[in-house]
């Protein structure tokens, strides 16, 4: 279900003991010449999608309700290259935590983040906003899955593993995945093979294919970017947009993504509904920047 289709009196007889709602959030955001700046608001929008979808297919006990995207989330890691419209991180941050609250009034008890924008500053917004609201509705639980999923290098990782169990196979199909095995997904940053194939396969029409096939593969180390104190994908030398290999995307390593994100958030879900630990948790060293930024 899609909240915007509910009429008031659907959304009263929900039995919010049993339902999650799903949100997406995101920047606008610029994504080099080939992928528009709503990126990670479409890729978070799927696979909230997806999720609600697998929750009603698997026949599970609980159902999921989809929020419209909450947007105009801050992306000061793309300053100078482009302008897109984006809130302040203080007024980003009191907008969504408001807007929390106002779907605890409504009466959700559970509701699950989804982003595919990973920049510190903006987690740390989304952390401070969860915070502020289950201060005041005590009885609420509110998860994002899906910072820990990538700071933990799960993301990466498992790319590369599913790649490289391809590495002997001698089927046909597996030759695409087969001739990734020279990526390095850690050096794979913004715009690049991971975001360009998610598109891709969700949404092919807004991908420009014509200029896509012209560009070069721009690599950086982060962590030696980071320890640089160069903190925006400009000064890292991302002079189009994109830090990466996007001319390599294709469809099929976008749905072997998109699956694996969604499988994520399954599993978050999963240890929510039966009170146990998440599987994935940010690291110390992020956790200590967190508090710093």
């Amino acid at each position: 279900m899609k909240l915007e289709y509910l009429t008031h009196e659907e959304l009263a007889a929900v039995d919010f003991g049993k339902c999650h709602l799903i949100m997406p959030v995101g920047p606008y955001e610029q994504h080099g010449p080939h992928l528009p700046i709503t990126t990670d608001i479409f890729i978070a929008r799927y696979l909230a999608e997806s999720l609600c979808e697998t929750m009603k297919t698997e026949k599970t006990p609980w159902n999921g309700i989809e929020a419209p995207a909450f947007t105009y989330a801050p992306a000061r890691i793309s300053d100078g290259i482009g302008i897109t419209p984006q809130l302040e991180a203080v007024s980003f941050t009191a907008f969504l935590s408001e807007t929390l609250m106002q779907y605890c009034e409504v009466g959700f008890k559970s509701i699950v983040i989804i982003i595919h924008h990973f920049e510190l500053k903006f987690i740390k917004c989304v952390i401070n906003a969860i915070a502020a609201c289950e201060s005041k509705y005590p009885g609420v639980k509110i998860i994002e899955p899906l910072s820990a999923y990538y700071y933990s290098g799960e993301y990466n990782l498992a790319i590369e593993k599913y790649i490289n169990s391809k590495k002997n196979s001698q089927e046909r199909q597996d030759d695409i995945f087969k001739s990734y095995i020279d990526i390095d997904f850690k050096k794979e940053i913004h715009a690049d093979i991971k975001e360009t194939s998610l598109m891709m396969y969700l949404l092919p029409r807004v991908v420009k294919n014509e200029i896509l096939a012209g560009l070069p593969p721009v690599l950086v180390n982060p962590a030696a970017e980071f320890l640089k104190l160069n903190f925006t994908f400009k000064n890292m030398g991302a002079v189009s947009g994109y830090l990466g290999s996007p001319a390599r995307a294709s469809i099929f390593l976008g749905e072997l993504i998109f699956k694996q994100l969604r499988g994520c958030l399954v599993d978050s879900l999963t240890s929510l509904n039966g009170g146990t630990p998440e599987r994935y948790s940010v690291p110390l060293f992020i956790k200590a920047i967190l508090t710093v930024i």
